[in-house]
Formats: structure tokens, sequence, C-alpha cells
């Protein structure tokens, strides 16, 4: 397998610029996310890898190779959709031949393939159903493995479970992290649910508008955001006013809702405790501090709750804060 490189990428769709000159390099291997709401251009991103649109400026590579101008056809890449894309009027043993039938590869080797990549992916017995005869996840994984199976230098993956209901989308989520290191293929997963992005990747590119805003690690991403954009996209954050804490006007600090207790600590607000919500694994408050001000605390179900109306004063450690200046970029 073999890393990715993008070099100053620029897509135009009539006088709009959807992507505005984004550069990332992809590891060989890796399982890289392009993260951000809809909109952002990530899914554009991804199209330009699997050659469907060709970018106005700048530079691809597959390992050494620049493809700028390499068809679709001969790029090597495997694609799964949000859609599934699988063809209802062929088998499921068909519908993950199709890729190697296109190769011509002789059929005592095909069918060992396609047997095999049906156990990998949990559909051995399934080989002789028709689509129709599938669940949403199951057709998911038949989509996975006519992608797998043709062993593509890179994998495309456009929003693979956003049509799953959110107990299959946390199975297939670990499912395709589980394939995807079996393989050992670099992949390039396009989402726009947080969750998902933090639990599957090895790293992150967070895109808005057309732009990246940071990349790294899950956890770097999560609790070292480089933008205010990067900290309110990703999970839950509290923003609190800079002279609400004793900074200067115009800078925000950020916190997380889980960095708060109701011991004291280094930095206390007071509030009024205006709701309680009681999520099985932990509890939500929210308090109101000062006139605009709201704070979000999750709690565990062991911390004694107070009332609605009680006055409640809440801490964090201030190495928990990420302070942001009036641009909305990090200040160290």
């Amino acid at each position: 397998m073999s890393g990715v490189k993008l070099e100053r990428i620029v897509k135009r769709f009539d006088s709009q610029v959807v992507v505005a000159g984004v550069s990332l390099e992809v590891k060989s291997g890796e399982l890289f996310t392009l993260l951000g709401p809809s909109g952002c251009g990530k899914t554009t991103l991804l199209r330009m890898l699997a050659g469907f649109y060709r970018q106005e400026e700048g530079n691809i590579y597959f390992g050494d190779r620049l493809i700028n101008d390499l068809p679709a056809h001969q790029r090597n890449t495997g694609m799964v959709f949000q859609n599934y894309a699988v063809f209802p009027h062929l088998s499921v043993f068909e519908n993950v031949a199709y890729g190697l039938r296109a190769r011509k590869v002789p059929e005592k080797e095909l069918r060992q393939q396609v047997l095999k990549a049906l156990e990998t992916v949990k559909l051995g017995p399934y080989a002789e159903r028709q689509p129709a005869q599938l669940s949403g996840g199951q057709q998911q994984r038949v989509a996975l493995a006519r992608a797998l199976v043709i062993q593509p230098q890179l994998l495309l993956m456009d929003e693979p479970l956003s049509n799953l209901d959110a107990k299959l989308r946390v199975e297939m989520r670990l499912e395709i992290r589980r394939l995807q290191r079996e393989y050992g293929i670099t992949t390039i997963y396009v989402t726009h649910d947080q969750e998902e992005a933090l639990a599957i990747s090895d790293r992150i590119a967070v895109m808005n508008q057309g732009v990246v805003e940071q990349v790294g690690a899950p956890r770097e991403i999560y609790f070292r955001p480089r933008t205010a954009f990067v900290a309110d996209f990703i999970g839950t954050t509290n923003f609190l006013p800079g002279e609400t804490l004793g900074r200067p006007a115009g800078c925000t600090v950020a916190v997380r809702p889980e960095s708060l207790s109701l011991a004291p600590g280094e930095v206390n607000l007071t509030g009024t405790l205006t709701e309680v919500t009681f999520l099985g694994n932990n509890t939500v408050i929210a308090l109101r501090v000062g006139a605009e001000s709201h704070v979000v605390v999750r709690l565990p179900n062991t911390a004694v709750t107070p009332d609605v109306g009680a006055a409640v004063t809440v801490s964090f450690p201030k190495a928990a804060a990420t302070v942001f200046g009036p641009g909305g970029e990090v200040q160290e």
C-alpha cells in the first residue's frame, strides 16, 4: 500500500470555490478521516482522489506517482458509498465478484477470492442471496467486500454508515476498523459524525468551508483544538467570555463539560442550576452564570446532583481550558 499526498488542491463549481488550497499527507496503511459539516468540501475532495472530479489547481500523488491525469478506472481505488450502491439484480456473490470479472481474473481464483472476502465480512452463508433479502448493515458489508476484494491501492469511504441505525453504526464502525487493520490498506474516510471519526481514525482532518482547520490524532483534536470552530464542532464545549475568568475582553475560554466538577478547584464558577438531564451512563447539568453565559457539566452518576434553582459552584483545572483570541485562533 502507499500513502497519498495532496498539494494545494483547488476545486470550483462555476464561480464557487468548494476546496480552497488543501494540502494533506496520508501515511501508508493509515485510516485518515475527513470530518466536517455538510458543504465543507470533504466529499468533493474524496471524489477528486477517486478521479470522478478534476481539480483546477494542485497535485495529487499516490506514493511518488502523480495521478492528476489518470482516469478513475486506472487509479486502483476501492469505493464504498453512503447508499451501498450494490447491484439489485446480482447475487451477493456476483456483486463482490464484479470488480474481479472486470479485471478478467480466472474463475477458480475469482471464486476463492470472493468467498474469502465474504467470510472476512461475515457473509459467507449469504453468497447466493439477492440484495433485497439483506438488511442495510448486510448490504453495506457486501459493498465493503466488493471494495476490498480487488485489493485496491486506496480505499475511499463516503459516509458509509449514515443510513444505518445508531446501534448498527457502532457495530459497523468497529468492523470497518478491524478489516482496515487486517488488510493494512490506506483508507480515507468521509463523515460528518464526530463520534464516528474519533472512534475509527488514526488521524482526522477537520474541514470548514473548503479549508482544513486542523489535522491530528483524535485525542489531540478533541483536547487541543487549534481553532474555535474545531472546539465547537467536535463534541460539546463551553465557551466563556475571557473577562469572566480574568482574561482580557475579546478572548474566549473553551472547556469540555467532562472537565468540570462540583468540587472546588483552580478555576471556580458560581451560577444557578437550570437543568438536570439523566443520560444513563452520566448526568448532565446546566448552569446560568452571569447574564449570558451558560455552562454544561457532565457528571458521573455517583455524584450528588443539586436541585434546579440552587446556587452551584463548579470548577476546572487551568490545564483543561483552551483560550481563543478574537479571530478564533488558539492562544498559547
